[in-house]
């Protein structure tokens, strides 16, 4: 841990979490290695993912995902960054496949659900004129489209321009048709059964009458109060005229919906981009404090003071024993000498004089002391909030405050002796207020309250010792990317002591001031120092599904026109050989679903897989079909143009191809794309269409034969493509998610081989 190698640290603890089960520290210790590891491969990740990386990301978030399963941001980036690297072909006109119609969830299920159209041929009708009554506009169409069309015989025969309609179409489907026509007469239809619609006029009555109703329960999952669901039901309300049926029921987070079925898919798409779980965010918080208090006491200090008393006299007792011997010889006599202190009488006052009085001199004191402390203190609190919503930490202690006393009687007389105090708790400690914002480009706004309390010292108020508080508040909003720290705030306290005591005079004479004088010097000084870094462990999951807008028809009336519920791809087939000298007939329309593109640039769902990393690509000479470059090594001039052209080999009813450039936009760069003629070696124009990324180095390529014609077989130049050298060096140019389909719209197995383009 101390070296940052949280991999290895995780790993350790758990391994002592093992040996012993029952220790606490290791397990503390072991969760917290454990998100250091798994943030320390997010944190890399992102790098790899800002510089486009995208296969070392996608290893660095799954890695962090299996050490911290709990950690959502590691599986919604790897998510994003999977989708990245296999992205689905994002072509117009590509036919909308069963699971994006089941996101949608328009209807209910099919036993108990509306009545919905049957397939309907997407062919596109080459001329289409009409001039005269509209109901044989409708019934010509319905013909083509294989529908019977009926008529609402409430007024008007059911549209309101019944007296004439003049259209002129060109290069329109069966359903645009249909859809032009309801402008054209203001009118729309509804199905009866899967082949039968009926016309009536476009009003807000009409609609009430004969639409059909469908009722629907949408759980919602994300909800923080019982306020949520009654803001998003008004929200939706008024989103939609006339307004839905809409009812919340918050008890178990649910709306009850009735209305057509378009409006029950309308907010289903709407509850489905607005349920999302809110962000979270953790944020490591460092408040550093460091006291330190140096004093020094130097000198030597002689008495500075004197006292002068009286002594009071004193007798003297003498006490001789002799004792003789009758032996002969000398005695030895013994003198015992008492001393007895009085008071003085009023009479021995007249005779005092200096031996009557008694001096007192306090001793010199030599001082010599050094005393140096240090105060550390650190303290690593770690909050996670969900956006928006106040988080509190609260670190510390309380301590009583005396806030009033009362003394209560007895019975009405008398005092009561007994005083009772009131107190209020004060907390002490580190208190943090927090509440996170979190944008969508990984950073994170943060409103902080931070105080930070102490005691200080202590007064006497009213003979009670009351507390005296030392107060840091930090209260601000700062702006922080994902991982990045940042010093809130700060404070330094320096105190400089400097007492001098001595006798005045001789404290300030040279030499003569070390003995006489002591000095006290005392530097107390205090720093503290705020620190935040916030991670964010789970973002708001918006996908390519939330962004696409969908067209709901007109302001009064809610409706979807592109995405029937009939609308699916089109079942795979192996079309049927041509007998020689024949030209195939087109497909029968009645089998092919509504909005299958066999008339637009398209390429199959999601795209054909690319080869393996390191496979060698199969020869164009073996019969199977490659697409690939002429020449496949280039060598060219940085600045100047050079041309590379993308040769087809061995290619069977090829009709559409769809695939993805990929080169190294640091050396070169795209100029232009141009057709080449082996798709229209029979006079049918092809359409090009490409989109180029100079900053990730790819284009987006589809090319497509006109509808209703048949593929082309053989070898030739499909395009020619011309970049500019810009620095010298070695780019090589390779094709991912090739999409190739024949006339018939099947997938087509179709090899590729790269180039090598040198810049000198």
């Amino acid at each position: 841990m101390a070296a940052k190698n949280y991999d290895q640290a995780y790993a350790d603890f758990k391994y002592a979490m093992e040996l012993r089960p029952n220790d606490v520290e290791y397990e503390l210790a072991a969760e917290k290695a454990q998100y250091q590891a798994a943030n320390a491969h997010i944190q890399r990740g992102e790098q790899y993912k800002a510089a486009k990386q995208y296969p070392e990301a996608a290893r660095e978030f799954q890695h962090a995902a299996e050490i911290d399963p709990a950690n959502f941001i590691a599986a919604q980036e790897l998510q994003a960054v999977t989708d990245l690297l296999h992205p689905p072909p994002p072509l117009p006109g590509e036919p909308v496949g069963a699971g994006a119609v089941g996101a949608l969830e328009e209807r209910l299920a099919r036993a108990a659900g509306p009545t919905e159209l049957g397939p309907i041929a997407s062919t596109v009708i080459k001329d289409f004129t009409v001039n005269g009554d509209p109901r044989n506009a409708y019934l010509a169409a319905g013909k083509l489209a294989g529908l019977n069309v009926i008529f609402d015989s409430s007024s008007q025969g059911g549209y309101s321009n019944s007296g004439h309609v003049s259209l002129d179409l060109h290069g329109v489907s069966l359903l645009q048709i249909l859809r032009i026509l309801d402008v054209e007469t203001d009118s729309f239809y509804i199905p009866i059964t899967p082949n039968t619609i009926m016309v009536a006029n476009d009003n807000a009555q009409k609609h009430t009458a004969i639409d059909p109703s469908v009722l629907k329960v949408f759980y919602v999952k994300n909800i923080q109060s019982a306020t949520d669901l009654s803001e998003i039901a008004q929200a939706i309300r008024g989103l939609m005229q006339p307004q839905p049926m809409l009812q919340p029921v918050p008890s178990i987070n649910a709306l009850v919906m009735r209305g057509s079925p378009d409006k029950v898919a309308v907010v289903q798409k709407l509850l489905d981009d607005l349920d999302k779980a809110p962000p979270e965010v953790t944020v490591d918080i460092r408040i550093l404090q460091v006291n330190r208090d140096l004093a020094r006491d130097l000198g030597l200090l002689p008495p500075t003071s004197f006292g002068i008393g009286l002594q009071a006299p004193t007798v003297n007792n003498n006490n001789n024993n002799n004792n003789n011997n009758n032996n002969t010889g000398t005695g030895t006599g013994t003198t015992g000498t008492g001393t007895t202190t009085n008071s003085p009488t009023l009479n021995e006052l007249t005779h005092l004089n200096s031996s009557n009085f008694s001096v007192t001199i306090p001793n010199a004191t030599l001082n010599a002391l050094l005393s140096d402390s240090n105060t550390h203190t650190i303290q690593e609190p770690q909050m996670r909030s969900i956006q928006g919503q106040k988080s509190t930490l609260q670190i510390g202690q309380k301590i009583p405050i005396a806030t009033g006393s009362f003394q209560p009687g007895i019975g009405g007389v008398g005092i009561n002796p007994l005083v009772n105090t009131q107190f209020n708790y004060q907390p002490v400690g580190v208190i943090i207020d927090m509440t996170p914002q979190i944008h969508g480009d990984n950073s994170v706004l943060l409103k902080n309250h931070i105080e930070i309390t102490d005691v200080d010292s202590f007064n006497n108020v009213g003979g009670i010792q009351q507390p005296v508080f030392g107060n840091r508040v930090l209260d601000h909003t700062i702006e922080l990317k994902n991982g990045d720290s940042a010093v809130l705030g700060g404070m330094i306290v320096n105190t400089i002591t400097h007492n001098v005591t001595g006798i005045p005079g001789l404290n300030t004479v040279p030499l003569f001031k070390y003995l006489f004088s002591s000095t006290h010097d005392e530097t107390l000084h205090s720093e503290i120092l705020i620190v935040m870094t916030p991670h964010i462990v789970r973002s708001l999951d918006i996908t390519a599904e939330d962004r696409r807008a969908l067209d709901t028809g007109t302001q009064d009336n809610v409706e979807l026109h592109e995405l029937p519920p009939a609308t699916v791809a089109e079942p795979e087939s192996t079309p049927s050989q041509p007998q020689p000298g024949v030209t195939p007939a087109a497909p029968p329309t009645a089998a092919r679903p509504a909005n299958t593109p066999a008339n637009k640039n398209f390429a199959a769902p999601g795209g054909a897989a690319p080869p393996p990393v390191g496979a060698a690509a199969t020869p164009a000479g073996n019969g199977v079909p490659t697409l690939g470059f002429a020449p496949t090594n280039i060598s060219a001039v940085s600045g100047n143009p050079f041309g590379v052209k993308l040769d087809i080999a061995n290619a069977k009813d090829a009709y559409a191809l769809t695939f993805q450039l990929n080169y190294d936009p640091k050396l070169i760069q795209i100029q232009s794309i141009n057709l080449a003629g082996f798709l229209s070696q029979d006079g049918q124009a092809p359409a090009l269409v490409h989109r180029e990324d100079a900053a990730a180095g790819t284009a987006q390529i589809s090319v497509s034969r006109p509808p209703n014609v048949r593929g082309v077989s053989g070898s030739g130049d499909v395009m020619t493509i011309t970049f500019v050298a810009k620095a010298p060096g070695v780019s090589p140019i390779t094709i991912t998610r090739l999409g190739a389909r024949n006339a018939q719209g099947a997938p087509a197995t179709m090899q590729t081989d790269a180039a090598t383009v040198t810049v000198r």
